[in-house]
């Protein structure tokens, strides 16, 4: 049963209101409601107004600020205090990157100016330049082969595994250094030694994926804290809300107008955005889903084929103002193969992919124009995987596949 409390904290949270009174006198004469009210243990970063306690690295992000390491970028001063944005899905660039993580593995202080320009393309004015010096005589960063460092450049994981690896002294192995294939990947020893540490960010899915500030700050303080940022529910705490993932997600109802029961610990909740739609604005939602902190390479068994964090399975929410028909045509998805329902409305489900791993989507109509779009990915353990620790069965998958069908109700 809700509370009024609880239902008055969710009326303050889902519109912004944080800064009346009464949503302070509630805040912080009943911190266990706070406490129930987000995705989070703390369920809100008040340092930044773009960081919300469903976002996956919100506890890393706080910390940064916490530490010193990185404040955010101001955008005004309120009499209430200083609004900050820290834009965690955006990604970092390589001069931004080196800076954070010499911080976040030191003592968090500015490094001596540089005497002379470390590299053709920068100056020893910049900002970012003390930083760079300090990098480049550690050893941690040595440039491009034309000699250029590129300080504007999104930085790519391959890359940002390396910087993370030196800064933070992460042992090497020596079988690490082994060609593959005949090659000799530069960046495999330190991808596989942040692997090790488990301090790859979930949401980081290439070596080529370009690392964005929330994933910067989870691995930063993974690294230093020797733990994710976040704590998974597991079976011992009987649902109660110790951090992502746990047991009433209600960012799906305040964002989706829907709820769901949700599937057994341990696993993942947090915001999703989608790639897949063709001549459509990005639609963001939210996803459940089960990472492995282990490299696992895919049926070519080349290295560069290898997916630094593997994903057993995962259940991706979307509501878009498309009908059903529109919605499948813009994603170019073949007819439906089966229908599902999904709180008792029928959805067509259509399911791609190769033998033993399986992508599902399924299109609900909510209205003429308003459709639900589910996208389950899933391993086929009886095919693939099958001796692999930790992996999750396919029978326990779709368990909690039906689970999330069956309890969904709507909202709105």
């Amino acid at each position: 049963m809700i509370t009024m409390i609880e239902l008055m904290m969710r009326f303050t949270f889902h519109n912004g209101l944080l800064a009346m009174g009464i949503g302070f006198a509630i805040l912080f004469s009943i911190p266990s409601v706070f406490a129930t009210t987000g995705c989070n243990a703390v369920g809100w970063d008040w340092s930044h107004d773009d960081v919300r306690g469903c976002d996956l690295y919100y506890p890393a992000i706080q910390w940064m600020y916490d530490e010193g390491i990185a404040e955010g970028e101001l955008q005004e001063v309120l009499p209430a205090g200083e609004k900050r944005l820290f834009h965690p899905d955006r990604p970092i660039n390589r001069a931004e990157f080196t800076k954070l993580v010499l911080l976040g593995s030191g003592d968090h202080s500015v490094p001596s100016p540089c005497e002379e320009d470390p590299f053709p393309d920068v100056a020893k004015n910049e900002w970012y330049a003390p930083y760079i010096c300090a990098a480049k005589k550690r050893g941690i960063i040595s440039g491009f082969p034309d000699g250029t460092f590129q300080p504007a450049l999104s930085i790519n994981y391959a890359n940002g595994a390396k910087i993370l690896t030196k800064s933070f002294g992460v042992a090497l192995k020596e079988s690490d250094l082994t060609a593959v294939d005949g090659l000799e990947l530069w960046y495999k020893p330190y991808v596989l030694a942040l692997t090790r540490e488990d301090a790859v960010a979930p949401t980081v899915s290439a070596f080529n994926h370009l690392i964005t500030r929330g994933e910067m700050a989870e691995m930063i303080y993974r690294l230093a804290n020797h733990k994710p940022s976040y704590v998974l529910p597991t079976p011992e705490t009987d649902g109660e809300p110790l951090g992502m993932g746990y047991m009433n997600p209600f960012s799906l109802e305040f964002s989706l107008g829907l709820s769901v029961n949700a599937p057994d610990a341990p696993y993942v909740f947090a915001p999703a955005m989608t790639t897949l739609w063709q001549s459509v604005p990005t639609l963001k939602g939210y996803r459940f889903f089960h990472a492995l902190p282990q490299i696992r390479c895919g049926m070519s068994g080349m290295w560069e084929h290898c997916d630094p964090v593997f994903i057993d399975w995962s259940i991706n929410l979307f509501v878009t103002d498309l009908s059903v028909a529109n919605a499948k045509k813009k994603m170019l998805l073949p007819d439906a193969q089966e229908t599902l329902y999904f709180g008792g409305k029928p959805g067509a489900c259509s399911t791609l992919g190769v033998e033993g791993e399986n992508t599902t989507f399924c299109f609900v109509p909510l209205g003429k124009n308003r459709t639900l779009i589910v996208e389950r990915a899933f391993i086929d353990t009886n095919v693939v995987y099958m001796d692999m620790p930790g992996i999750t069965p396919l029978k326990t998958s779709d368990a909690w596949f039906v689970r999330i069908r069956e309890s969904m109700q709507f909202t709105r």
